[in-house]
C-alpha cells in the first residue's frame, strides 16, 4: 500500500480515499542529470495517471471555476463532495498562497472515522508513476535505456514476455504481454479476485513473479495501446534488478526524497499508521 502526503508551505495535498484515484500533483521539480528533462519526466508521471483520472467520479466541467470568487469555488466543492459521496481531501493553491483545504468522508467507516489533512491514502496504480520515474532515472544516469529489453534483465523468468519487449514498450502500455488482471476482458467482474498468492506474502517485489507468470502474448510489441497493470510489476522488478537497492529503496531515494514527499511511503495494510485511510471500491 503506498500511503500519500505531499507536504506544500503550509499544509497538505491529498489523492481520492480509495483504490482508483483522481490523482495528485509534486510541487517540486525533479531534475535527473544526462538530457532527460522534467517535461519528459512530467509526461511519464502524468501518463500513468490517464486511466486512474478516468476513474473518478468528479465532473470534469472546469468552467465551473472560471470567474468565480474563492467563496463559490468553496461552496462548489461542497456541493460536488456531497453529490459524489467524495471522500478525501481537496486543496486549492493561488499563487503562494493555499486557499482551499478541505476533507471530506471517513477515514474508517466501520468506527466513522472523519478523514483530516493529514490523513494518507492508499493510490493503487497512482505507484505506476513512481515505477516510471525510477526506471527513467536509471535510464538518466546510463544503466537502463529504453531499448533495454526486458528479457536481458529477467533471464529465464517470465518466458512468456516476448524477447523483443523493451522498456518503452513497457512504459507505454504498449508491450502486448498478458497481465493478470485484463481489463479488456469483458467476463471479468469488478470482485473477481485474480491473486494466485495471499496477499501478506507479497511484500517483496521478487514475490510478484508469480502473479504476472504463465499469461500469453496478447500482441506483438509496439503493436497498439493497452492498459497493462502486470507491464509495471515488471518494470518494478527491472528496477529492482538493475539498480542499487529494493524497489521501494529505488522509489524513495530516486523519486520521494528529491521530489520532497517526506511524508509518502509503502505503507503496510497489516501494520497501518495511525493516519492511514481504510481504501474501500
Amino acid at each position: 500500500m503506498l500511503g500519500v502526503r505531499d507536504p506544500g508551505p503550509r499544509a497538505v495535498r491529498r489523492t481520492e480515499n480509495a483504490w482508483r484515484t483522481s490523482g495528485y500533483g509534486i510541487r517540486d521539480n525533479i531534475r535527473y542529470p544526462h538530457g532527460i528533462d522534467d517535461r519528459w519526466l512530467l509526461a511519464l508521471f502524468i501518463s500513468s495517471y490517464v486511466r486512474a483520472s478516468q476513474c473518478a467520479r468528479v465532473p470534469r466541467d472546469y468552467s465551473l471555476w472560471y470567474g468565480r470568487s474563492m467563496n463559490e469555488i468553496t461552496e462548489s466543492v461542497d456541493r460536488v463532495a456531497s453529490e459524489t459521496e467524495f471522500s478525501g481531501v481537496v486543496r486549492i493553491d493561488h499563487e503562494d498562497d493555499t486557499q482551499v483545504l478541505e476533507a471530506y468522508g471517513l477515514a474508517h467507516r466501520g468506527f466513522r472515522v472523519p478523514n483530516t489533512i493529514d490523513t494518507q491514502f492508499a493510490i493503487a496504480s497512482g505507484g505506476k508513476g513512481f515505477t516510471a520515474l525510477a526506471i527513467v532515472s536509471l535510464i538518466a544516469d546510463g544503466t537502463l535505456s529504453l531499448d533495454t529489453t526486458a528479457r536481458s534483465v529477467l533471464g529465464a523468468d517470465l518466458p512468456q514476455i516476448a524477447d523483443d519487449v523493451t522498456l518503452e514498450h513497457l512504459l507505454a502500455h504498449r508491450s502486448g504481454i498478458g497481465d493478470y488482471i485484463d481489463e479488456e476482458n469483458e467476463d471479468l467482474a469488478s470482485d473477481d479476485y485474480v491473486l494466485v498468492s495471499p496477499v501478506h506474502e507479497l511484500a517483496a517485489t521478487e514475490a510478484f513473479i508469480a502473479e504476472v507468470d504463465g499469461y500469453p502474448t496478447k500482441f506483438a510489441a509496439g503493436e497498439r495501446f493497452s492498459y497493462c497493470n502486470g507491464g509495471y510489476i515488471v518494470l518494478a522488478l527491472i528496477a529492482e534488478r538493475a539498480g542499487d537497492g529494493s524497489y521501494h529503496d529505488l522509489v524513495n531515494e530516486r523519486v520521494l526524497f528529491p521530489a520532497g514527499l517526506q511524508d509518502t511511503a509503502f505503507l503496510r495494510s497489516d501494520e497501518p499508521s495511525g493516519r492511514m485511510a481504510l481504501g474501500y471500491l
